[in-house]
């Protein structure tokens, strides 16, 4: 906002910079994620734990403008402008410290009005192929109010991935044809993609077959 100057008599020995920091009027009001079945609300520096491979997550963000609707006044009448402001463009930033987590959103919120919220919503998955191990997952939002002054707030949370020792799972499985006739001779033929997602390599993986006999399996 200005400069100071040092002098000694008429000679200026030293300038510095004067900086004003607004109060921050921009905040994360909520924030809350899901990845498969499990959902939990987040805070600055929560660890969300027992996360899985190969899971879809949605992270949804909710940012709220603290400036009170109506201005307040001075003694004189004259508005003191810390009131009915709002941000044009808020800038919501979403990132995980991995690119097994597939995660790099840059969302804007257009038009913030004073003591108003608004929330973006973003899917991402966790890749098949992550590692065990701890990341961290930072939500941003930052703007400029009406008077030219840049509000925001981070939330950096942990997260935690755990595999287990042994996991093979069955995953997307598909039949075909879709129906057969009891009456008549036919084939079916089914797929499906075996994976492990375990810690441990696994050497003798089976795959038992069954027989269909009047529409039931046995």
């Amino acid at each position: 906002i200005g400069q100071i100057q040092g002098k000694i008599g008429s000679v200026v020995n030293t300038t510095s910079d004067l900086k004003l920091q607004a109060a921050n009027q921009l905040e994360i009001k909520k924030a809350r994620l899901e990845c498969g079945s499990k959902a939990e609300s987040l805070d600055d520096g929560d660890k969300v734990e027992n996360l899985k491979p190969d899971t879809q997550c949605t992270l949804e963000v909710d940012v709220e403008n603290n400036f009170p609707e109506d201005d307040d006044e001075d003694s004189s009448g004259n508005e003191l402008k810390i009131g009915d402001i709002e941000f044009d463009t808020v800038d919501v930033e979403i990132e995980v410290d991995d690119n097994d987590f597939d995660v790099d959103e840059d969302e804007d919120l257009d038009g913030l009005g004073a003591d108003d919220e608004d929330s973006v919503s973003v899917d991402f998955d966790i890749d098949e192929d992550v590692d065990d191990g701890t990341f961290t997952l930072e939500i941003r939002v930052n703007g400029r109010d009406d008077n030219g002054a840049v509000h925001g707030e981070k939330f950096e949370v942990r997260l935690e991935v755990e595999r287990l020792t042994h996991d093979i799972q069955i995953r997307a499985p598909s039949i075909s044809p879709a129906r057969v006739s009891a009456c008549e001779e036919d084939q079916v033929n089914v797929n499906a993609r075996i994976a492990n997602f375990g810690k441990r390599d696994e050497d003798e993986i089976a795959v038992d077959e069954g027989e269909v006999e009047t529409g039931f399996v046995k």
